[in-house]
């Protein structure tokens, strides 16, 4: 069916769905979607997260279908290394020596796969 199907269809509707789970998730537990204390930092990391996100899940998605599955999903699927590296960057996380050996692991699957 991907192969069937456009790329940037298969994105809008992901992203379409998000947004309806997000807003019908907020209607059922009657909260209000709104930033406290919004300045123009914080909004420009919010808009720079959703481009980014977005930007992400249309390579994704491109890959899938013009690229070799065998080497897109697992590269796609490692978004939570990179989440983690960025963590341990800019929020000075630390891991746990169980969770480098998983990271160096994905990580050489990945490249194995890539061979």
């Amino acid at each position: 069916m991907v192969e069937q199907s456009n790329f940037l269809t298969v994105t809008l509707l992901i992203k379409l769905i998000a947004l309806m789970v997000v807003l019908g998730m907020t209607f059922y537990q009657k909260q209000q979607l709104k930033v406290e204390a919004a300045s123009k930092k914080i909004i420009a990391l919010i808009l720079s997260v959703g481009i980014l996100e977005a930007v992400g899940v249309l390579s994704a998605n491109f890959g899938g279908q013009y690229g070799d599955g065998i080497l897109v999903a697992p590269i796609s699927s490692s978004l939570t290394i990179v989440t983690v590296g960025l963590a341990m960057i800019f929020l000075k996380e630390k891991i746990t020596r169980t969770q480098g050996v998983g990271i160096v692991m994905t990580i050489v699957g990945i490249l194995l796969t890539a061979l």
